[in-house]
């Protein structure tokens, strides 16, 4: 299910289940949702998941070693508190603070029991996504909190997703687990994933860019050090966030890229008060907005229509993509 630019799954927590629509996120290990009692909950659409009143659900001690592999987002004291709280944010300003507990979840007709999930009794959700109808996040990434820990035991050891356009009306993208999670057939390229010690991310390499016949390589000319965190001379040098709508790139391949799409676009941009690095276009139904390619390591070559890398926002046409020095453009959808 799509919702504004995020990307919705329906899960099933408790016993009884209560269905809940979460953002399915690969950036991230903790799954939580809105749960009852709330101190400070937004409006949402399903029925809020209410703690006390599901048979499975386990509490954590603060001193229990999943509580201790929050890590920086444990905060509780285990001296004076037996119950393990955490507390998540997230860059575009969404947080939630609650208790850390253990839950049946069901997908499909199976159903999961003693996975980590969160209870959120005081939640913040960002002004762009209010009305998304999300109910919490799922936690996607590798980790021992995550989802997939459990995956070996009831659904094999792979996931899979296809995010379907925006602009693709009535259409469901899919998420798949275990021997569905296989991708194959005609048109199907893929590139090494490449872990990294303590994080739970998924990254890739990424060599190039290309607009038309221009190529736009991840070199050393680009920049030598690390930018966002993120070392990209290296393998690895970009990471996977289906929770993250916008492309953030170092900020010397987002100028190279701006002016490629600059020269071969037959338009004047407009200038974005507040955010001048940004490329912008009057909306016209006559624009030409040129594919770009991806080119990964391996051979893999992906190529993005328009849809993908431009969004309309009533009359103007924005590039979804951002200098990785740039926030989040939270100020900009106000």
């Amino acid at each position: 299910m799509r919702t504004g630019s995020l990307y919705l799954m329906e899960i099933y927590i408790g016993t009884p289940p209560v269905k809940q629509l979460v953002v399915a996120d690969t950036g991230s290990e903790v799954t939580w949702t809105q749960c009852l009692p709330c101190v400070n909950c937004y409006q949402q659409k399903k029925i809020m998941f209410n703690s006390q009143k599901s048979s499975s659900y386990k509490v954590l001690p603060c001193n229990s070693d999943t509580c201790k592999d929050l890590g920086n987002m444990r905060v509780c004291n285990e001296l004076s508190e037996l119950k393990c709280r955490y507390n998540v944010s997230y860059a575009d300003g969404t947080n939630s603070l609650g208790e850390l507990a253990l839950e049946t979840y069901r997908l499909g007709r199976i159903s999961i029991p003693n996975v980590v999930y969160g209870c959120g009794n005081d939640n913040r959700m960002s002004t762009k996504e209010i009305t998304s109808g999300m109910s919490g996040v799922f936690g996607l990434g590798r980790g021992p909190l995550s989802f997939l820990g459990k995956l070996p035991i009831y659904l094999g050891s792979k996931f899979s997703y296809c995010l379907v356009s925006h602009s693709k009306r009535n259409v469901r993208s899919k998420l798949n687990f275990g021997t569905n999670a296989v991708v194959s057939g005609r048109g199907v390229v893929s590139t090494p994933l490449v872990t990294k010690p303590s994080s739970p991310l998924y990254y890739l390499t990424l060599k190039a860019i290309t607009v038309n016949n221009m190529r736009i390589l991840f070199t050393r000319e680009t920049r030598s050090m690390k930018e966002g965190g993120v070392d990209i001379i290296g393998k690895g040098n970009i990471l996977i966030d289906s929770g993250t709508p916008e492309t953030y790139l170092p900020t010397t391949v987002y100028q190279k890229l701006k002016d490629a799409l600059e020269s071969v676009i037959q338009a004047d941009s407009i200038p974005v008060p507040k955010h001048p690095w940004m490329l912008c276009y009057k909306y016209n139904k006559n624009l030409r907005i040129p594919s770009i390619t991806f080119h990964f390591d391996g051979g893999a070559n992906l190529t993005f229509p328009s849809t993908s890398t431009f969004t309309r926002l009533e009359d103007y046409l924005l590039m979804t993509m951002i200098p990785s020095n740039r926030p989040y453009l939270e100020t900009f959808y106000k």
